[in-house]
């Protein structure tokens, strides 16, 4: 619908919208993303209560490598790194 001009806008999330749209003719140049979120949903890791692995010894260094993650930005160089290669082979 967007590529055929019958729609104005389109509500999609940022990473698979770029990806989906960088197979289109239209390009980002062509499009605005907002700024903000319509919506965010976080990330959780759940143990359950009776779990064996619902130990200290084995949630805290968890925790400590979740919070280190967050950091130093992993998941976002992640991202970057995937897009990178993704647009690479869709140019082969």
């Amino acid at each position: 619908m967007l590529e055929s001009k019958r729609v104005d806008y389109v509500a999609y999330e940022e990473q698979p919208g770029i990806a989906i749209l960088s197979r289109m003719s239209t390009t980002q140049d062509q499009l605005k993303m907002l700024p903000m979120n319509i919506s965010s949903e976080g990330i959780y890791l759940a143990i359950g209560k009776n779990s064996a692995c619902n130990k200290p010894e084995i949630i805290e260094p968890i925790q400590k490598a979740l919070r280190e993650l967050n950091k130093s930005k992993t998941m976002e160089k992640m991202v970057q790194e995937a897009q990178t290669q993704w647009k690479t082979e869709q140019i082969k």
